[in-house]
C-alpha cells in the first residue's frame, strides 16, 4: 500500500469518527445559562422574593434548598440539604460560601441521598465549614457539577445568608 493510500484511508477514518460523535453524541441536556442563575445583589425590597417565589425559581432550576431561606442566619460547619435533579455528577455537586464581596469562605460538596442518576429530583446533604466572614452577608453558592466545562451545561443557584 502506498503512503497516499494508507493516508487517505486514515483521513477517512478520522474523519468518520468526528461525523458519529457529532451526529451520534449524546442527546443535548437541559441547562440553565449563568444568566438564569439567581442572584441578589443588593438590599433593595423590589429584588426581595418571598419564599414562595423563591422555591418556584428553585424547582425551575432543578433545585429546591430545604435547610435554609433566604437570608437565614449560618453558622460554620452548616449543614445543607434540598433535592435536586440534573446537578449531579458521580452522585456529587460542589458548594462555596463567599461573602458579599464575593470573596470565597468555604467550599465543599454536597452527596446524593439515593440513585442520582434519574430523572426527578433527588435528595442531597453536605456539611460545608467556612472561615469568620468580614461582611454582614453572603450567598451559598450552589454549582451543578459540569465535567464537560462547556459553559452551556453551567448552572449555579446562589441563595442570601446572614451571618
Amino acid at each position: 500500500m502506498s503512503p497516499k493510500s494508507a493516508l487517505l484511508i486514515l483521513f477517512i477514518v478520522v474523519l468518520g469518527g468526528l461525523a458519529f460523535v457529532y451526529f451520534k453524541g449524546s442527546p443535548p441536556q437541559q441547562s440553565v445559562d449563568q444568566s438564569d442563575s439567581v442572584t441578589k445583589d443588593d438590599d433593595s425590597d423590589t429584588d426581595q422574593l418571598n419564599n414562595d417565589d423563591a422555591e418556584g425559581m428553585e424547582e425551575d432550576l432543578g433545585i429546591v434548598v430545604t435547610s435554609h431561606l433566604e437570608n437565614q442566619k449560618v453558622t460554620s460547619p452548616v449543614t445543607l440539604t434540598g433535592d435536586a435533579k440534573g446537578w449531579y455528577f458521580e452522585g456529587s455537586f460542589p458548594v462555596k460560601i463567599v461573602d458579599a464581596n464575593y470573596a470565597v469562605l468555604g467550599e465543599g460538596y454536597v452527596t446524593a441521598q439515593g440513585d442520582w442518576m434519574t430523572d426527578g429530583f433527588v435528595p442531597f446533604e453536605g456539611v460545608v465549614t467556612f472561615s469568620n466572614p468580614t461582611t454582614a452577608y453572603g450567598y451559598i453558592i450552589f454549582m451543578a457539577d459540569n465535567p464537560s466545562g462547556l459553559p452551556e451545561n453551567a448552572k449555579e443557584y446562589q441563595l442570601k445568608v446572614t451571618f
